[in-house]
């Protein structure tokens, strides 16, 4: 299973943003000590779980991803306070540095971490000095020509097939990159019911035609959307409700299980964020 997480802390440091995938982790790292007794970093790191060796790939900014054995971060310098997107793809004896994207003023960041498919990325980028729109960019990793689809702020990114799926304005969007959309509204196909509010799509892994989303006000009901065929079918998903729970997120879906991340606010006031993996069979959900 693809994992997305926050933040750890460990006897070198603080890792952030961390993507794990085919049992490696791309991460976000801040260490405090030097690691592997080499070196203190601050950028992307990348440990082989079953080796158990770490990689210091780039100093770069926190907001970054990994995924198909390629990095994307913001890089920079000091010096001028120029910034930009970078690729760091593992190649054979190394690893392969290209300069992705820019703006005008050299001062492009990510409003929120990429996503990263086999040939594809889509970012959510900003200008930092406040000049330029909040843009939402992609470009195909064979050529780095990237293409506009919209403005504005995306959340949960992901890339299967060359499909982004992404939620704007409390819509799930699927967007075939590989079409070169240029509208969101035009070009790209909404997964959720009209006229609803849904978000935190999990994407089947093994079927990217079927994508369960939070919906409704509150956003505690799930719903699976089925675009297998011409005509999207819906499926609500029934799962207990506890009486302290404010929303569900549903994270990853992989065959038949399904990651939740939950918010609560108790009676005493107190919240809590948990994570709990469910078990689907036909349309109820299983702890």
């Amino acid at each position: 299973m693809d994992v997305s997480s926050a933040t750890w802390s460990g006897s070198t440091g603080v890792f952030r943003q961390s993507d794990i995938w085919e049992g490696k982790i791309g991460m976000f790292a801040r260490a405090s000590k030097k690691v592997d007794d080499k070196y203190i970093i601050r950028g992307s790191l990348l440990y082989e779980i079953e080796e158990k060796k770490y990689t210091f790939v780039s100093n770069s900014g926190e907001k970054m991803a990994y995924k198909y054995d390629r990095f994307l971060f913001i890089a920079g310098n000091a010096i001028d306070l120029k910034v930009y997107i970078v690729s760091a793809k593992k190649v054979d004896g190394g690893w392969k540095y290209e300069f992705v994207y820019t703006d005008e003023w050299d001062r492009i960041f990510f409003v929120d971490p990429p996503a990263i498919g086999r040939n594809f990325v889509l970012m959510n980028v900003e200008n930092v000095d406040g000049k330029g729109e909040q843009e939402i960019l992609y470009a195909n990793v064979n050529d780095w020509e990237i293409k506009k689809l919209g403005t504005g702020i995306i959340l949960y990114p992901q890339i299967y097939d060359d499909v982004a799926y992404f939620v704007q304005k409390s819509t799930v969007w699927a967007c075939d990159l590989s079409k070169s959309p240029s509208s969101i509204e035009s070009d790209c196909m909404r997964v959720n019911q009209e006229g609803v509010k849904a978000t935190a799509p999990a994407v089947n892994k093994q079927n990217p035609k079927k994508v369960i989303y939070s919906y409704g006000d509150g956003y505690y009901q799930l719903y699976m959307a089925d675009m297998t065929e011409e005509t999207t079918t819906y499926q609500k998903i029934d799962i207990e409700r506890p009486s302290d729970l404010i929303s569900y997120a549903p994270s990853q879906w992989d065959g038949d299980i399904l990651v939740l991340e939950e918010f609560y606010v108790f009676s005493e006031g107190n919240y809590d964020f948990r994570s709990r993996a469910c078990f689907q069979s036909d349309n109820t959900l299983t702890i």
